[in-house]
């Protein structure tokens, strides 16, 4: 998720044509019943879902992870 919104600020920052910007996030459905935003590798894990979203000015791409 970093590298994707890193990537993204410095591309609007450096003035290169780009249809941007856009944004990433990890969200985690915990064992106890609750979402948690920017889930670390070890809450994710331990979760029951986890997803990864990503968006911009375009429909939102979304990425289903299955916890090993």
């Amino acid at each position: 998720m970093l590298a994707i919104n890193a990537a993204s600020a410095a591309l609007m920052l450096s003035g290169i044509p780009f249809d941007g910007p856009i944004g990433a996030v990890r969200i985690a459905y915990s064992a106890d019943g609750t979402w948690l935003p920017h889930a670390t590798y070890q809450e994710g894990d331990e979760s029951t879902f986890e997803l990864v979203v990503a968006a911009g000015h375009c429909p939102t791409t979304t990425t289903p992870r299955s916890p090993s």
